[in-house]
């Protein structure tokens, strides 16, 4: 199978020594005053794994064992809404069957961040330098993992960033730290667009998605004809 060349491919450690050439028992002849150095080697599933390391000495009943604790798992961020956006809604529905969800708000009902609506065709010049903070919004990115995440991020349609658009496209983040992706929608007509956030970590086959959505509207006004 594909997992048995893998394993059987993989080296450990820094030593050149193959998998394959490993054992799991094994016997030694020591002369007197001599020591030999052993190569404990981990590859594991996702999770922990324990093992005791058993050494007997022949015409003896002793035996020595050696607890071996081996965690194994992927790159990975955090996925839950509470830690990766500021303004989540909830609302209510005892009280308010139909509420109407504020701008800029992650919804739970939906899994979606909601930007409300936006004017159509607005020009863009000046966002990445924060100028347009009703256009844009964070998304804080942890990761979670225990070693280092190293995740690209992209929309799941929107290639071209026709509407939205995010910076930046790459992060790295030690286990435990946590960085900012700046997202921003600019509509440009009128109507519904929604699209999803993919974030794709390194050596984890599993990707993040975050829901966005924005409603394009055009500026109106209205004339009344006053009384003279």
């Amino acid at each position: 199978s594909v997992k048995t060349q893998l394993e059987e491919a993989l080296t450990v450690g820094t030593t050149g020594i193959r998998k394959k050439d490993c054992t799991v028992e094994t016997r030694w002849i020591l002369p007197a005053k001599s020591s030999r150095q052993i190569l404990i080697g981990f590859l594991g599933d996702k999770g922990r794994t324990e093992q005791e390391l058993t050494f007997g000495i022949l015409g003896t009943t002793r035996t020595f064992k050696l607890k071996c604790v081996g965690t194994a798992g992927f790159p990975q961020i955090k996925k839950d809404f509470k830690s990766v956006f500021d303004d989540v809604f909830r609302p209510d529905k005892k009280k308010d069957k139909n509420p109407a969800v504020p701008a800029k708000h992650y919804v739970v009902a939906t899994k979606t961040f909601e930007f409300g609506q936006l004017l159509a065709g607005k020009p863009r010049e000046g966002y990445i330098d924060g100028k347009l903070p009703e256009n844009s919004t964070k998304l804080h990115i942890s990761n979670s993992g225990l070693t280092d995440a190293e995740v690209d991020f992209c929309f799941q349609r929107d290639a071209n960033g026709s509407t939205f658009l995010l910076n930046p496209p790459t992060m790295i983040l030690k286990p435990g730290e946590t960085s900012d992706l700046s997202v921003w929608a600019f509509p440009k007509t009128q109507g519904n667009f929604e699209d999803a956030i993919v974030c794709l970590v390194r050596d984890n086959p599993e990707p993040v998605f975050f829901s966005d959505f924005v409603r394009g509207c055009e500026a109106q006004c209205r004339v009344g004809q006053g009384s003279t």
